[in-house]
């Protein structure tokens, strides 16, 4: 079972938003489900390079989601931990500076850490790989930052899929 670990500053926004949004698009998208076989077989979990520990998600991230029609019980912030990187099989990060962080942290994890954009090759040449922090911004930002993250979330899960359920990968 691949687990996945999506990081970014406070885990209060961006990395909960992929994480919902990913384990929805686990638990709906039907081409996926039948390439991984359950629910479950993907295990998803975020955390952040600054984040207090316990804080919970913000509400614009929470009604951007609701508005989605994305279901989340959201367990609070989490800091990342070497041990967390450590045991994750694909890290994917909201920014450039999310994977030094991480790779600074667990030097030995370079190979398995990417931003979201970058593993789903979801930018554009000489585009920015980052998705920008919606922090403190009016809910319309949010809601555009929930569509980007979505985008490449769906983009990074059919690559996951490929990657580790479909016959003749790993």
């Amino acid at each position: 079972m691949p687990r996945v670990l999506f990081v970014c500053t406070g885990n209060t926004c961006r990395s909960p938003m992929a994480e919902a949004i990913m384990k929805d698009l686990i638990e709906r998208n039907t081409p996926v489900r039948r390439a991984i076989g359950a629910i479950g077989a993907i295990e998803v979990l975020s955390a952040g390079s600054m984040a207090d520990e316990g804080a919970p998600l913000s509400e614009p991230a929470d009604r951007a989601l609701k508005e989605m029609g994305v279901r989340f019980a959201a367990p609070g912030a989490r800091r990342l931990t070497k041990a967390l990187v450590a045991d994750a099989d694909i890290v994917l990060t909201m920014e450039r500076a999310h994977k030094a962080a991480v790779t600074a942290l667990c030097p030995e994890s370079c190979g398995k850490v990417f931003t979201l954009k970058e593993y789903a090759a979801a930018g554009a040449p000489g585009e920015d790989l980052s998705i920008d922090d919606p922090f403190g911004q009016p809910l319309f930002v949010y809601k555009a930052t929930a569509k980007e993250i979505e985008q490449a979330a769906r983009k990074a899960l059919a690559r996951i899929a490929a990657e580790y359920f479909l016959e003749g990968h790993r």
